[in-house]
């Protein structure tokens, strides 16, 4: 995946986000409809905001 939102097509053109740890956000339109769509490279033990909540899980 690559970064190619309005906002940051000029500036980061090509750059691979999920390689650099960037999550991706997308809104995808077919013709039944929209889907959201939010990847992020993070597993829930390096994700800063889920670190303690994975440490606690077995």
């Amino acid at each position: 995946m690559t970064l190619d939102g309005p906002g940051v097509r000029d500036a980061a053109r090509d750059r691979h986000a999920l390689a650099y740890g960037l999550s991706v956000e997308a809104m995808i339109v077919t013709a039944t409809g929209q889907l959201y769509l939010y990847v992020d490279p993070y597993t829930p033990e390096q994700c800063p905001h889920h670190r303690s909540q994975a440490a606690n899980t077995i």
